[in-house]
């Protein structure tokens, strides 16, 4: 029997149980109270034990909770065997103080003011997950209410340290991935790249599940996990946001051996499969039936995209400010070398957040989901090992840091919260005072 024939055998019943278990959390997901309701034929209230049942809080709750938790305990096994392996144990080492120290900074430029938007549907659903009847439940921004919810980061104020919390995990693994690759740069360098709305985002609109995802993105392209932890964490990505089906489906080639991609490509076949069927396959229920905020409801994103091209200009330039300068640089370097395969990896992730913003209408907020052909630029031109090349990479990051990040929405254009960024509002008006 050839050596490795028993480890694969062994992989099957894994692959198998977490392929039911991401049926069954999907299902937990779609499956919602109101559908049920109406698929069983059941009453708010049903008669059992000789008393009138809440038939959601008493019966339908708790099933979906225990399928919930059950799932997500499967899940999450193989991801816990990764972290005693000594790859991942030696791509833990970096210090927390240089991320906390810029999560602060962060705080300072751009000065958080409580949940927004949707965050705050968020916040509401962590503290009645299971038991709300509508609302983003419906959907399929799951996950990070619901471990606010187990982990009674519940409600406007804890739900909101809960989703910093996300934020800081991302900014500690992106330096630890740099670090990793062989980029060493300054606290301010780094903090610079941080201004880009992958990060700067979260403070500008705080409570979304951006962070969460990107965080498991950047677990399954960045680090030496198993294969079983990748389909793990592709599953909680699509348990988190629905718009990380569009990072994945062209992305996956990079992660898996073209021999494997049978299995994540399945996983989100399942995805779809059920969500379409909790939709009663119904494309137009599909398609329509997305978490929106009520000054969007009325307009699709194409819609406001031909009201207002600029903003879709200006919400693409400012997701990265400078950084552009670099994804540029860096596609010109590798074009030099023939690197073909990280040339198309940048490529492709920025092809698929231009995507995403023709989907919705945060254009630079779902521009930033393209943020791992960022750190893949910075560490191509960090090879190069030239001072003139390090010496351009600092200035860069310097102007970059310079200037504002500034959400831009194509329904609420150009935004810039409370900060020292907001600063440069008032420079700009008192400069203007004197020439009156």
């Amino acid at each position: 029997m050839p050596a490795g024939s028993d480890e694969r055998q062994d992989a099957w019943p894994r692959e198998l149980a977490l392929g039911l278990s991401a049926a069954l959390l999907f299902m937990a997901i779609f499956f919602t109270n109101g559908r049920l309701l109406g698929w069983l034929g059941l009453g708010q209230n049903i008669q059992g034990f000789g008393d009138s049942l809440s038939t959601i809080r008493e019966l339908i709750a708790p099933i979906r909770g225990l399928v919930f938790l059950a799932a997500l305990a499967v899940l999450a096994r193989p991801l816990w065997d990764d972290t005693r392996s000594e790859p991942i144990r030696l791509l833990t080492w970096p210090g927390p103080w240089t991320a906390v120290l810029c999560c602060l900074a962060l705080a300072a430029l751009l000065i958080p003011d409580g949940l927004k938007g949707l965050g705050q549907e968020y916040g509401s659903q962590s503290l009645l997950l299971f038991e709300k009847a509508s609302g983003v439940a419906v959907y399929q921004r799951f996950l990070m209410p619901a471990l606010g919810y187990i982990t009674f980061m519940r409600g406007g104020l804890f739900f909101l340290a809960f989703s910093f919390i996300c934020v800081f995990g991302l900014v500690y693994l992106t330096q630890t991935w740099l670090l990793n690759n062989g980029v060493r740069l300054p606290w301010w360098g780094f903090l610079s790249i941080l201004t880009s709305s992958f990060v700067a985002a979260q403070y500008q609109l705080p409570g979304y599940p951006d962070a969460l995802v990107l965080i498991f993105f950047l677990l399954v392209a960045g680090f030496p996990l198993s294969d079983t932890s990748k389909l793990s964490l592709l599953v909680l990505s699509l348990a988190t946001h629905e718009a990380s089906l569009v990072l994945y489906l062209v992305f996956l080639p990079f992660v898996f051996h073209k021999r494997t991609l049978l299995r994540p490509y399945g996983l989100i076949g399942i995805y779809g499969l059920i969500w379409f069927a909790s939709e009663g396959f119904n494309l137009t229920a599909l398609l329509s039936n997305r978490p929106q905020t009520s000054s969007t409801a009325s307009m699709s994103a194409l819609d406001w995209l031909m009201h207002n091209p600029w903003r879709e200009v200006l919400g693409i330039l400012f997701a990265y400010k400078l950084l552009w300068l670099l994804l540029a640089w860096s596609l010109v370097i590798l074009a030099k070398k023939r690197a073909v395969r990280t040339w198309l990896q940048i490529a492709i992730l920025l092809a698929a957040g231009l995507v995403m913003t023709l989907l919705a209408v945060d254009t630079s907020r779902l521009m930033g989901w393209s943020f791992f052909a960022l750190l893949l630029a910075i560490k191509t031109i960090s090879e190069g090992n030239l001072a003139v090349s390090k010496r351009f990479l600092n200035w860069i990051l310097a102007a970059n840091l310079a200037i504002p990040s500034v959400y831009v929405g194509l329904n609420l254009g150009m935004v810039l919260p409370a900060g020292l960024y907001a600063q440069v509002l008032h420079l700009k008006n008192w400069g203007l005072s004197f020439l009156h």
